[in-house]
């Protein structure tokens, strides 16, 4: 059996500096696009929040509506839609009647009704009862609907107030 005697040359380096640079480089820029990415994404869930759109809001009945949109919002992700022809008040009866809304969201919805349909000026009290209402809404998803609900957000946001039953 013939034995190998050692050499006086040295052994080529496992890994040279510029692969490992290179290495680094890529691990870099990957955190750097995963955090571009999840700042886009509490970005889109800031700007879907119904207190950032009521602080964009021209007068006091667009932010009450802005609240109303995301409770619906809310609500549809738990299958609670208005029917077609039901009012504003009968969704909030049927809802309360079947025990899948908070009593807020009867107080809230009665604000809206007195605001959209009887003219009444919004005070800000009503304003508070949206965002208590909407925070009573959100409170009652189960995790798979919250689940849903951010990815709503995030790809569409909390709805138009302008496409409100």
């Amino acid at each position: 059996m013939p034995t190998v005697l050692p050499s006086d040359e040295p052994l080529p380096p496992e890994q040279s500096h510029v692969d490992g640079l290179s290495t680094w480089l890529i691990v870099l820029i990957a955190i750097l696009i995963l955090l571009i990415l999840l700042l886009i994404i509490a970005i889109r869930l800031y700007i879907s929040t119904p207190r950032y759109a009521a602080r964009r809001a021209r007068d006091a009945r667009d932010k009450l509506m802005a609240y109303y949109r995301a409770i619906l919002t809310v609500l549809e992700m738990q299958g609670q839609v208005p029917t077609s022809g039901e009012t504003p008040a009968a969704f909030a009866s049927r809802l309360m009647a079947d025990k899948l809304a908070a009593p807020s969201f009867a107080a809230f919805t009665e604000a809206v009704i007195k605001s959209r349909y009887a003219g009444l000026e919004v005070s800000p009290d009503m304003c508070l009862l949206g965002a208590s209402a909407y925070s009573d809404a959100v409170k009652a998803l189960r995790l798979s609907e919250r689940i849903r609900w951010y990815r709503r957000r995030i790809r569409a946001g909390m709805g138009s107030v302008k496409h409100i039953p």
